[in-house]
């Protein structure tokens, strides 16, 4: 049974959203750079940098989809949670 959500399908993309971004936080968006989607999340940081959000985007080569999760397994992993913990303390200014 095919599935109602193609992929391939250009307009199942966050980024064709309509959105006002005078309203958005400041973000930090990271990526493997093995994600199946990490073309998606680079050009939607570009979107929201585009429209005035403070974007930090960051993209960890050789790294899956919520490599995150494998901290204590991988040093990318640790080194990514480190840098979400470092980037709260900075927009948090603690």
């Amino acid at each position: 049974m095919a599935s109602a959500y193609d992929m391939r399908d250009t307009r199942n993309t966050i980024i064709r959203l309509d959105k006002k971004f005078d309203k958005f936080p400041p973000m930090f968006i990271t990526a493997g750079g093995y994600e199946l989607t990490r073309d998606g999340i680079v050009a939607y940081a570009k979107k929201l940098e585009a429209n005035g959000v403070a974007v930090e985007l960051k993209v960890y080569p050789y790294m899956p989809h919520a490599f995150q999760t494998m901290h204590g397994y991988f040093p990318e992993a640790d080194e990514g949670m480190k840098d979400i913990a470092n980037w709260i303390r900075k927009v948090l200014s603690l």
